[in-house]
């Protein structure tokens, strides 16, 4: 978290300095900071109005055969590239604000609760896809006098910060469907074998009544 709004707060600073120094703005010094801070506000808060209405949506539309939260091999070849592993666990994760945190795996045994993380993670998927465009919006929303200056590159901030989060849920999902699977085969496995013993000890009380 603290990664995330130092990266945040020193963008801000640039985009004020050369605003007032390169005389970019045609707006006072007062009128441009509030204006830096109003529409970085307004990220934040289309942000997080997307993930509080997509945090409502119904689970079945994000269930884990979904195909289009599916990650291809070519994919998961890009993020080993980028070396996400190496750098995903200084992301800050919001997903404990909606109820569901997804910052470490609590239970690689629990079958219901795999399934619902890869719900909820289909879910931050969909929520920072949105937030990478969403964004733009302010691009209507703020005066005219501020949009290539202010406006558009706070957008473009916004854009760049959704996508680390989005990588780590797009990385994170195939282990979780491997999982997911492993403990479905091993619960099918168990399933089968407690049948087979009611099957043979049914069995032999059949053979043990013919017999007296």
């Amino acid at each position: 978290m603290i990664l995330y709004f130092s990266i945040i707060s020193i963008f801000l600073i640039i985009l004020f300095i050369i605003n007032i120094f390169a005389s970019l703005t045609v707006y006072s010094s007062l009128i441009t900071f509030l204006l830096i801070i109003g529409i970085t506000a307004y990220q934040f808060a289309v942000d997080g109005l997307f993930a509080m209405l997509i945090h409502w949506f119904p689970n079945k539309w994000f269930e884990i055969d979904n195909k289009f939260y599916m990650v291809s091999n070519k994919e998961r070849k890009f993020y080993e590239k980028i070396k996400i592993r190496q750098w995903k666990d200084k992301i800050w994760e919001l997903g404990s604000l909606g109820g569901f945190s997804k910052k470490n795996l609590k239970s690689s045994t629990d079958k219901n609760y795999i399934k619902q993380f890869i719900i909820e993670s289909n879910k931050g998927v969909l929520t920072h896809i949105i937030g990478c465009f969403a964004g733009f919006t302010a691009l209507i929303v703020f005066p005219s006098g501020c949009l290539f200056n202010i406006t558009l590159p706070i957008c473009i901030i916004n854009f760049i910060l959704n996508l680390p989060s989005l990588f780590i849920l797009r990385y994170n999902t195939p282990k979780l469907h491997a999982g997911y699977k492993r403990l479905c085969r091993n619960e099918k496995n168990a399933n089968t074998l407690k049948t087979q013993n009611i099957e043979a000890q049914n069995f032999d009380m059949a053979k043990n009544e013919n017999a007296n």
